[in-house]
Parts: structure tokens; C-alpha cells; sequence
């Protein structure tokens, strides 16, 4: 059985002319992937968290995220093939004439005009494998003073809304095994756009990341949100008394909640109801 970043790769192989197949095949991948029964949010304490907590929702931000190439075409200076390859220049053809150099910021101009476009289509909410990431806990979670939600994802009501996927991220420092070069004048192209979202460099691998990648409709414009179900909350080892209270009693008590402890073997989290 071929892996999920194999199956990935097979989406480059489709013309434009084959884009519902390249669909086809997406929607298989998704439903046989197997989602962790537990998938986990770190979040800070402020007005917006507190408001995903009462109305059990997740707010679904532009991709404005801390990597700066998400959510982007990367070229490794290696693309031979498709639209891209007639104005693509290297990086040492550049270096000996000024043509080559004015056709190489063509070029750049180019990607970084569709992945603007491409960005403005979607909106997206990030999601780890692990409660227990301590750099995690640290960037995403305000030093250990914040928490970390548990939720349950619904896959099946989610593949029935067209505009929403659930995939993990795949890390790679070869992005041109993925990107389907023959798509790329169509800024449009929700393929492109969900290869873009779900690639990121192999140094964010310590994340394990999902992530809920949702295009942007007249609905999602006005309420940028989705429901989903919380399981648990997880206070951090430095989250201050007074918000495990104000937290205690926003929520409906079927959730469970716990705190991190720092252990000798390392984070441990332990119920506190």
C-alpha cells in the first residue's frame, strides 16, 4: 500500500483536462486516511480563545503563518517541466548576464504572483498529533501558560462540505515532487491550492500537523468558523489559578479537563476532574 505522501505525489501526474480525476483521487486519499482518534489545538489565553471555548467552534484564519514559505509554490531552482519551465532561469544562468537575470525576476514575479492568489482563496486552522510538544507548548501556547483543546473530527461531515478538507501536512525540502507545474495559470485550482496548504519544510516536523483547509465562499466571508466537537482542555504548567477558574466554569462539565506537569520524564498530564 502506497504512503499518503506517495499518493500525494500521484496528483502532480494530471493535465488540466484530467482535473476531475485529480479530484477523484484527492477524495479517495481522504477517506482512507486514518485521523488520529485525538487531535489537539494549542491556543493562548485571550478574548478569542475564550470565544472558541464558548461557542465551540474554530476560527479559520487567512494563512498568514509563522513559516514564511506556507502556503507557497517553492521552487528549489530545479523545475523542468510544465508552464513554469519557459521562464524558468538558474540560479547560475542569472549570475552571467543581465538577461538571464531580468528573465530570472520574471520568473519570481510569477510565483509570487499566484501564491498571492492562491492564498487568497483559503482559509486555514492548524491542528497537532500531540498534547505533550513542549516547543509547542512554548510558541503556540504563550510559554506554557495557555492550554491545549482536544477535539473529535467528524471526517465524514466533512468530506460531505466540498469546500473543507482534513489532511496532514507533509514535510519535505523537495517541493517539486508535489506541485502539478501544467495546473499553475489556474489561480483558482483548488488542487494547487490544497498541495500548497499541506507542504511544509522539513524542519517543522517536530509539529506533526494537521490541518482544516477551507475555501473561501460567501458563507465562510461573513463566519469564518467551524463547529467542532471539544473533548478535553489541558492547562499548561504555568497557566495562572485564577484562568483554570474562569475556564471551569464557561464549559460544560462532560469536558474533561487536566494540567500539564513537568516530570523528570518529561510533560505528564494529570485530571483535575
Amino acid at each position: 500500500m502506497m504512503s499518503y505522501e506517495d499518493e500525494m505525489k500521484l496528483l502532480k501526474e494530471y493535465e488540466t483536462y484530467e482535473i476531475e480525476k485529480a479530484y477523484e483521487k484527492l477524495e479517495e486519499i481522504i477517506k482512507n486516511l486514518k485521523i488520529p482518534k485525538k487531535i489537539y489545538r494549542y491556543r493562548p489565553l485571550n478574548i478569542f480563545t475564550i470565544d472558541e471555548l464558548i461557542n465551540k467552534h474554530v476560527f479559520l484564519s487567512s494563512p498568514d503563518i509563522d513559516d514564511i514559505f506556507d502556503t507557497n509554490i517553492v521552487s528549489n531552482g530545479e523545475i523542468a517541466e510544465g508552464e513554469l519551465a519557459i521562464l524558468h532561469i538558474t540560479k547560475e544562468s542569472r549570475n552571467r548576464n543581465n538577461k538571464a537575470n531580468e528573465d530570472y525576476k520574471s520568473f519570481t514575479n510569477l510565483l509570487e504572483n499566484l501564491n498571492n492568489k492562491l492564498r487568497e482563496n483559503i482559509r486555514i486552522a492548524c491542528f497537532t498529533e500531540s498534547n505533550v510538544n513542549v516547543p509547542m507548548w512554548q510558541y503556540y501556547a504563550e510559554r506554557h501558560t495557555g492550554i491545549c483543546i482536544e477535539y473529535s473530527i467528524n471526517l465524514e461531515k466533512l468530506v460531505n462540505n466540498k469546500n473543507i478538507f482534513f489532511l496532514p501536512v507533509i514535510y519535505t525540502d523537495d517541493y517539486n515532487q508535489y506541485f502539478p507545474c501544467n495546473l499553475v495559470r489556474d489561480e483558482k485550482n483548488k488542487l494547487l491550492s490544497i498541495i500548497c496548504s499541506v507542504l511544509k519544510m522539513g524542519d517543522w516536523k517536530f509539529e506533526k500537523e494537521w490541518r482544516l483547509i477551507a475555501f473561501k465562499d460567501a458563507n465562510l466571508e461573513k463566519n469564518p468558523y467551524v463547529n467542532l466537537e471539544i473533548n478535553a482542555i489541558c492547562f499548561g504548567i504555568e497557566t495562572p489559578q485564577s484562568i483554570k477558574n474562569v475556564i471551569k466554569g464557561l464549559i460544560n462539565e462532560k469536558i474533561l479537563l487536566y494540567e500539564m506537569k513537568k516530570e523528570l520524564t518529561g510533560l505528564e498530564m494529570h485530571e483535575l476532574r
